[in-house]
């Protein structure tokens, strides 16, 4: 999966020149091409990594904590105003700073005031992160490796926003199919069918139930279904069209839910039939 960030670029005096979406790989370039300037983040886990990628390049950056960044947001929460909010935020001379994290800059320096007897402490704390990150990135591999090579796993994962995790699951969960007597108890055993609440011979629909349903896999779904409504730029099928269509009338978060939906009764459908995953 190919994360990305909304980079919005406002002159000296708070006009917007810019504000677009740039996948990581496009963002380190962009910010080698640019002349030093200031770059501000708004606090988050991948801030201090590209926080230290700015510097490199030679730009002033600043890390914004995330609740200073939230009065300059005009309208919706979206990606392009949380960018010019977090601009807005970085001009102002009272805001507080995040301290940008470098442990192995803290270690390498002997001459910080760091003390002597919670360096090694500090050393293997740090060893023991990066040993976590090669154990997560080896079992990762090893679960896309196990979800390729299983048939139906493999072609679960043609559904869009449906990665090796979630066809694992899928299939552990769905099995057969034969458990259920149609696509739309599949969605509903899951927790992604609209809530119903009647009284008085009328029907509302209420939204989704936390409280049914297989949580975890109806959490992995919406967090693949969110990431394929975010890349969604230009409509390649049919779906997507359909989507876009979604996102324009009710939102990317109903939007979302709604390609999850899709997506399991899909699913349902391509394991009793038989059959293999399409794109129009």
């Amino acid at each position: 999966m190919s994360y990305s960030t909304t980079v919005g670029v406002v002159s000296g005096r708070g006009k917007e020149l810019s504000n677009r979406s740039l996948t990581r790989k496009k963002f380190a370039e962009f910010l080698g091409k640019q002349k030093p300037s200031l770059v501000a983040f708004e606090s988050c886990a991948t801030a201090h990594y590209w926080a230290r990628a700015a510097k490199r390049h030679g730009h002033e950056a600043r890390i914004t904590p995330a609740k200073a960044v939230a009065p300059f947001r005009q309208g919706h929460k979206t990606d392009s105003n949380d960018a010019l909010a977090v601009a807005e935020a970085a001009r102002r001379p009272k805001i507080k700073e995040a301290p940008m994290k470098t442990v192995p800059e803290i270690l390498e320096d002997g001459e910080n005031e760091l003390p002597d007897l919670y360096r090694p402490t500090l050393h293997r704390m740090y060893n023991r992160l990066l040993e976590l990150r090669e154990d997560i990135g080896a079992m990762t591999k090893e679960v896309e490796r196990l979800a390729k090579a299983h048939p139906i796993c493999n072609k679960l994962m043609a559904l869009e926003g449906v990665g090796p995790i979630s066809a694992l699951l899928l299939y552990a969960t769905m099995g057969s199919g034969a458990a259920f007597s149609g696509s739309r108890e599949f969605a509903a055993y899951l927790g992604l069918a609209p809530k119903q609440y009647s009284s008085g011979g009328k029907t509302n629909i209420v939204g989704l139930s936390k409280k049914i349903g297989n949580s975890q896999l109806r959490s992995v779904l919406i967090l693949g279904a969110r990431a394929y409504v975010y890349k969604l730029k230009e409509p390649k099928s049919s779906k997507d069209k359909w989507l876009q269509a979604n996102v324009e009338r009710n939102g990317e978060s109903r939007a979302t839910v709604a390609l999850a939906n899709k997506n399991v009764r899909t699913a349902w459908a391509m394991v009793t039939q038989g059959t293999e995953y399409q794109r129009r």
